[in-house]
């Protein structure tokens, strides 16, 4: 029961991240910035706000905040970890009910995991 209570603390703290990362702080924008770049400093513009899952604006209002800005990559790693293991946990609790296993060994998955927790609570701590 202590790894369903970590995996559901754990999801709820990756959506939490994820709500924090799409609002992104005041909505009522009322001011509007008009810069001229040129094509190359563009480029690298808007690469790095797709690299970031960010619009431009977006991007560049946190670049101008001195904002940490958290590239998405691990997470989308981290997101099908976790889905993995919650496939493999499904199986086995599916197995469970049907009385085909009795008993499981989790070390390698709470090993997994742990390491998943763990990023996750770096990349909250740094978004923080």
């Amino acid at each position: 029961m202590q790894l369903h209570k970590i995996i559901a603390q754990s999801i709820q703290l990756y959506f939490e991240f994820l709500f924090i990362m799409k609002r992104g702080g005041e909505m009522n924008k009322t001011r509007r910035i008009n810069l001229r770049v040129t094509e190359n400093e563009y480029q690298k513009i808007v690469g790095k706000a797709k690299k970031a899952n960010l619009s431009i604006s977006r991007y560049v209002s946190l670049s101008a905040l001195d904002k940490e800005i958290i590239f998405f990559d691990d997470i989308k790693r981290m997101n099908h970890e976790l889905s993995k293991i919650g496939n493999n946990l499904n199986q086995l609790t599916v197995l469970a009910h049907q009385g085909k296993i009795k008993e499981v060994n989790l070390t390698k998955t709470r090993e997994a995991f742990s390491g998943l927790w763990d990023e996750l609570c770096k990349l909250v701590k740094r978004k923080g």
